[in-house]
């Protein structure tokens, strides 16, 4: 997308993870980048809600800031959650070890990750 055309109005069923966007009403704004959609509720990565039913009722709108980087994972975030907690770990004393172990750790919750020396 062209950065000339932002910010522009959008609508909420728009909106993807990853985008900045902001919710305006007369001088009032709230900007963040979203980090979920959870049915109707869009939220940022402060945890607070940027868009839930009835805002356009009351006079908000939502405009698009910057637009998300192409592609979006949407298991990105938990990826790097589980990663950090790891890092924080006792099991992960040694970069071999964290990499055997962090796949593992990996497929453990579910996700189909393969090692580049696996690969």
């Amino acid at each position: 997308m062209n950065a000339d055309h932002l910010p522009r109005r959008i609508k909420p069923e728009d909106v993807r993870v990853g985008m900045v966007i902001e919710r305006r009403k007369d001088e009032a704004a709230h900007r963040d980048r979203v980090q979920h959609i959870d049915d109707e509720r869009i939220v940022g990565t402060d945890g607070a809600w940027l868009w839930v039913p009835g805002n356009a009722d009351g006079g908000w709108t939502l405009w698009l800031v910057e637009d998300a980087p192409t592609p979006v994972d949407p298991d990105a975030a938990v990826i790097e959650a589980i990663i950090a907690a790891y890092r924080r770990s006792p099991e992960c004393s040694t970069h071999a070890v964290f990499g055997e172990a962090m796949l593992d750790h990996l497929r453990a919750q579910g996700f189909d990750v393969t090692a580049r020396a696996e690969q």
